[in-house]
Order: C-alpha cells, then sequence, then structure tokens
C-alpha cells in the first residue's frame, strides 16, 4: 500500500504538494491504502475510470466516499485552462475515463490561485470529458 512504501521509503511524514495516481482502474486500491497518507496531501490527480474499477473488482464509489471522507474536494480540467468544482455524484453517474483533481478543502483558500477556478457554465461531466480528450499539445 502507499502508506507502507512511502515509509519504507522514508517519505512516511511531512507534506505533500500533490499525488498522480494513474494505474488503470485500480485507483480504488491505492486509495484504500493511503489513509495517513492522504492526511498529508494537499491535492491529487486521480484518473477516474469507474468502468475499469469495477472489471478489476473495485468501488469506484468507495473512491470518491474514502476521498470525500478525506476532506477531498473535486475539481474537472476545462479544455480552455483552468477548473470547475464539480460534485461527487455527478462522477458517480458518469461512465469512461477523465483526469480528476482533488484538492483537500481545508486548504482551497491557500490554493485558490493555483487552481485557476473558473465558471462552469451548463457543461456536463461528460461533455468536459469528452474536450479534455481532444486536446492535443505538442512535447
Amino acid at each position: 500500500d502507499l502508506d507502507g512504501a512511502l515509509a519504507a521509503a522514508g517519505f512516511g511524514s511531512g507534506a505533500i504538494s500533490l499525488i498522480k495516481i494513474d494505474v488503470e482502474g485500480y485507483e480504488p486500491a491505492v486509495i484504500a491504502g493511503a489513509k495517513e497518507t492522504l492526511k498529508r496531501a494537499a491535492a491529487l490527480i486521480v484518473e477516474y475510470s469507474p468502468d475499469a474499477s469495477t472489471a478489476a473488482g473495485l468501488s469506484a464509489t468507495g473512491l470518491l466516499t474514502d476521498l470525500q471522507a478525506a476532506g477531498f474536494a473535486p475539481y474537472m480540467l476545462l479544455s480552455t485552462g483552468g477548473v470547475v468544482p464539480i460534485r461527487n455524484e455527478e462522477l458517480g453517474e458518469f461512465s469512461g475515463t477523465v483526469d480528476v483533481i482533488f484538492v483537500k478543502t481545508a486548504r482551497r483558500a491557500e490554493l485558490s490561485k493555483g487552481i485557476n477556478e473558473r465558471p462552469r457554465g451548463s457543461l456536463t461531466v461528460k461533455e468536459m470529458a469528452d474536450c479534455n480528450g481532444k486536446v492535443k499539445k505538442p512535447i
């Protein structure tokens, strides 16, 4: 688990600015094994793939519940720049794959400039995910 791996590597304490998790549907298992790590983290970027998680026998809903219990609120990237807040219920109804930024609610004011919050308008989670999937930038 992440808690044990970080402790074994000598990183079991201290603040964590950002964690990126992209493990092809196994994100719920990573989050389940990161209870202590989540207490120290300010933000996470998670590839949210409820279909892949379900196929692996894991609960995407459980992932959302665990992150909410740890004090995180979800945001989605806009293809035009910035992020918008979304609700866990919206993610629970989503099918597909999308990167979601989870920000520690207690640190939202401190991180507000960095997350560049924008108005959402009438965009649905699916519409935002579809637009983000079309963004191509050369390396």
